[in-house]
């Protein structure tokens, strides 16, 4: 066994040099929360401890030694449920800096322990080359070796700075791989590299509990994190009483554009990843009307049904915030399915803390093996501002 001896209690994490936390969400429906909390520095290096666990179960701690010219070292250890554990010793050399430009060279090596009967410990072996282009667009171009498997594994993947302040940060990766289809190496990933403490420390919040005409209800909330002149930054949180728990972020734009991404587990079914925008069309002092659309990864861990899309949209119109109605439809099509739906919306109460809301309208599903005729739909949604 080894172990990693933290010169510091932990209880003083976090005192010297600058500390982050993270959340990835993949879109396998796996996620991926991350500190980086530092512990000591000198004028040149500063001493972090790494602290991480995926959905999967997977626990990582380590130590991580960062150079002010961009180089580092890390070492750490990961407990794998059902199979074993990993020891990692990575090393990132910096090539070129300046203020367009940085270009780093990243290297590892991992022991992998497994706890499997009659399977060996065997080494993987690899790097990467990752570029970045004034912090905001760049490339990695990596490749990882595994001889006892007789593997190897490539990767190319593009990166886009959405959300940039001194507080927060948000960026999009996505590219291609030879791994299998469930690894997260080839699915692309939403980073919040901001503390959850700190939810709601910046923008508006809100708290909303919706009871829905079929007797189910849903309670969510939105938490601003960072916000600039034009743009906010907020994480979504949500939970049904069926049991589906959601969590999320969002992007919202001063003339009342948005970009959202979120993860839904479903108990029974499996989980889905969904992305949304938000365009807003017109907006003056009576008169409100956006255009939504969506796409939704269907990810069931029923045997012999695969994943599946639904995508969809609607025109949401609002006069005076006071009335209004939304026009929808979305479509799945690996079930040959459409639904539709026509809402009104009434404000019934409005405050600068807090409003209600009523929503009556129809819904139908139309497919070749199951039809409904249109059918009521309804609910009652309290809202509560706040910050």
């Amino acid at each position: 066994m080894w172990s990693l001896v933290l010169p510091l209690a932990l209880l003083c994490a976090g005192v010297y040099s600058q500390n982050a936390a993270s959340m990835t969400l993949n879109s396998d429906g796996s996620s991926l929360f991350a500190t980086k909390l530092g512990l000591a520095h000198t004028d040149n290096n500063a001493l972090s401890a790494l602290l991480s666990k995926s959905s999967t179960g997977a626990i990582s701690k380590g130590l991580a030694l960062d150079n002010v010219n961009g180089h580092g070292l890390s070492v750490s250890q990961t407990n794998i449920p059902g199979f074993g554990s990993q020891l990692t010793g990575a090393g990132k050399l910096n090539l070129l800096h300046n203020q367009n430009h940085n270009l780093n060279a990243n290297a590892f090596i991992t022991k992998n322990m497994p706890n499997i009967p009659q399977v060996p410990n065997f080494n993987t072996v690899g790097g990467n080359l990752d570029y970045m282009f004034k912090d905001r667009v760049g490339a990695t171009l990596g490749a990882a070796r595994t001889p006892f498997l007789d593997r190897t594994d490539y990767s190319a993947m593009g990166k886009l700075n959405l959300f940039h302040s001194p507080s927060s940060s948000v960026d999009l990766n996505a590219g291609f791989s030879n791994l299998p289809p469930h690894s997260a190496l080839n699915m692309w990933s939403l980073v919040l590299p901001l503390a959850l403490l700190c939810a709601g420390v910046y923008s508006q919040n809100a708290a909303s509990m919706t009871l829905n005409s079929d007797g189910s209800s849903l309670y969510a909330t939105k938490l601003g994190l960072a916000h600039t002149d034009n743009n906010a930054l907020s994480a979504l949180l949500s939970k049904s009483s069926t049991g589906a728990i959601s969590k999320g972020l969002a992007l919202d734009n001063v003339n009342g554009h948005g970009l959202s991404v979120s993860q839904t587990n479903i108990p029974g079914f499996g989980s889905q990843l969904t992305g949304a925008g938000k365009l807003n069309l017109l907006h003056n002092q009576n008169h409100k009307l956006d255009a939504n659309a969506f796409i939704t990864k269907n990810m069931p861990n029923i045997p012999q049904v695969p994943n599946f899309n639904t995508v969809g949209g609607n025109l949401d119109y609002m006069f005076k915030d006071r009335v209004g109605a939304t026009l929808g439809a979305a479509r799945t099509p690996f079930l040959d399915r459409t639904d539709y739906s026509a809402m009104g919306k009434l404000n019934l109460f409005q405050s600068p803390a807090s409003r209600v809301d009523l929503n009556a309208g129809f819904s139908k599903v139309s497919s070749p093996s199951f039809n409904t005729n249109w059918q009521p739909a309804g609910g009652l949604t309290f809202t509560k501002f706040w910050g």
